[in-house]
């Protein structure tokens, strides 16, 4: 996969398809804040958060392999006893 490399002023876009756009927001020193709208079906994280989010799917697939087909699952709410009280 290539990369494209471009230089924004603050106050600048990038458009990417139709839907997503990327604006310098800010400059300090070395630092970039950048302002992204995109659709709210579109995920837009930071490398380091969304490299976690990808950990806890990837860790609860295995989990959920590991339990197997024919075994029951842990209770995980609260539970309802139904009661038959006759009068």
């Amino acid at each position: 996969m290539s990369g494209l490399v471009l230089s924004r002023f603050p106050g600048e876009r990038i458009i990417i398809g139709q839907d997503i756009t990327v604006e310098v927001a800010e400059v300090r020193g070395n630092k970039v804040r950048l302002k992204v709208v995109a659709p709210k079906g579109v995920s837009v994280h930071r490398e380091e958060v969304a490299k976690k989010i990808e950990e806890k799917a990837r860790s609860a697939k295995v989990q959920s392999a590991s339990e197997g087909p024919g075994q029951p699952k842990p209770a995980t709410g609260p539970c309802e006893v139904a009661s038959t009280s006759e009068a």
